[in-house]
């Protein structure tokens, strides 16, 4: 059953690079963004920046202008890996008053407002597929993201879970 409630929205067009480094190797200042702790995402204008574990981010940039990768190469030089991960993510949104309920039946996460909050982020096993989540406000929003190989039993989870894509 689907709950009115809830509304899910692909996001296309995105930029996505993963970096590993310590303590951010001068990134911070070259994107304007502090570099999150474990567990948390930061937006600044247009990109955003989660942090997945201790030494590495995801970093996102809202329109794909094709500069992202190059920018954060040359402002980390040798000292830390970056990975262009573009075009390998699948991501949705899900927002509403249904959307945590939603969610719940399927992510092994506690999405309760005392536990799980905007700016928060966790990477999860969910319908035995790796995703990270992120909760973007307290509507409540939520983005997750998996790999693009899995996006139609990604899909297929979110259906069954009662959220309609």
């Amino acid at each position: 059953m689907v709950d009115r409630n809830i509304q899910a929205d692909a996001r296309v067009g995105f930029a996505l690079v993963s970096l590993a480094a310590r303590h951010g190797a001068g990134v911070a200042q070259v994107l304007g963004l502090t570099l999150p702790p474990p567990g948390r995402w930061v937006k600044s204008g247009d990109l955003t920046a989660i942090c997945t574990t201790p030494g590495q981010w995801l970093v996102m940039q809202d329109a794909d202008d094709f500069t992202l990768f190059d920018r954060i190469s040359e402002a980390v030089e040798d000292t830390a890996a970056v990975i262009e991960l573009s075009d390998s993510r699948v991501s949705v949104r899900v927002s509403g008053e249904g959307a945590r309920t939603a969610l719940g039946t399927l992510l092994p996460l506690d999405l309760h407002p005392r536990a799980m909050q905007p700016g928060h982020a966790a990477a999860t096993l969910a319908a035995h597929l790796p995703m990270l989540v992120r909760q973007i406000d307290a509507t409540p929003t939520y983005e997750i993201m998996c790999g693009r190989s899995f996006a139609e039993s990604f899909y297929r989870a979110l259906q069954l879970a009662g959220i309609p894509v």
